[in-house]
């Protein structure tokens, strides 16, 4: 009997293959009309391949512990972000104005109090628009499902320094999903990880193993 009900059920599986396969191919030829959908550029689907491994996902989905693992990737992300707008001086660099001990022997108390707050006042001023930025890049990655699933933004470099044109790039990688919505951009595989270039200053270092992105001046 079980050996009856198992040879139905691999039987079922086949035809259900086969009809798939079938409806597949009608639904992309309409008479002369072939349909294309939208292929990944080769970084995108080197980081797709490399956070996703068949078979060890396949091995947590026969143990229900598929979703249980996803979920724990993403609550990982979110308390990073937690994180990191509580104190972004922990994971990335702030510039602070450099005051020479040698400058300031000769001024008084009150200019010396000056000093001190416009420094103060500069680096609120770059927190600020790190964490504007830092934001507005990791809801980029965090809607990215398809890329960046369960990806968070942890560090590296002064955000805030970042010219207005490489943060538009930035966006553009995190929230692009194939061809059709963003740019191709060169990549080389290190180790287990990425590297992007974004451009001729900055890249990207995609680390699957705990889906952490860092942005890296070169």
């Amino acid at each position: 009997m079980d050996t009856r009900i198992k040879s139905g059920k691999l039987w079922l599986a086949t035809f259900m293959l086969i009809c798939f396969a079938s409806v597949n191919l009608f639904a992309q030829n309409y008479g002369h009309y072939k349909y294309v959908s939208p292929s990944k550029y080769d970084f995108q689907q080197a980081i797709v391949s490399a956070t996703f491994n068949t078979w060890n996902d396949l091995k947590l989905l026969v143990r229900g512990e598929y979703d249980h693992t996803q979920e724990a990737f993403a609550r990982a992300a979110r308390e990073m972000t937690k994180a990191v707008n509580q104190n972004p001086a922990a994971f990335f660099n702030l510039t602070q104005q450099a005051t020479s001990s040698q400058n300031t022997e000769k001024l008084s108390a009150k200019e010396k109090l000056a000093k001190e707050v416009e420094a103060q006042n500069l680096l609120a001023v770059q927190k600020a628009i790190l964490l504007t930025r830092y934001n507005s890049l990791q809801q980029q990655i965090q809607n990215n499902h398809e890329i960046f699933p369960g990806y968070v933004l942890a560090g590296k470099t002064n955000l805030a320094s970042l010219s207005d044109r490489t943060i538009a790039v930035l966006l553009n990688l995190f929230h692009g999903t194939d061809s059709s919505n963003t740019l191709s951009f060169r990549f080389e595989k290190q180790d287990d990880n990425i590297l992007i270039f974004v451009d001729d200053t900055t890249q990207v270092t995609v680390v699957p193993k705990t889906r952490q992105l860092f942005i890296e001046e070169r």
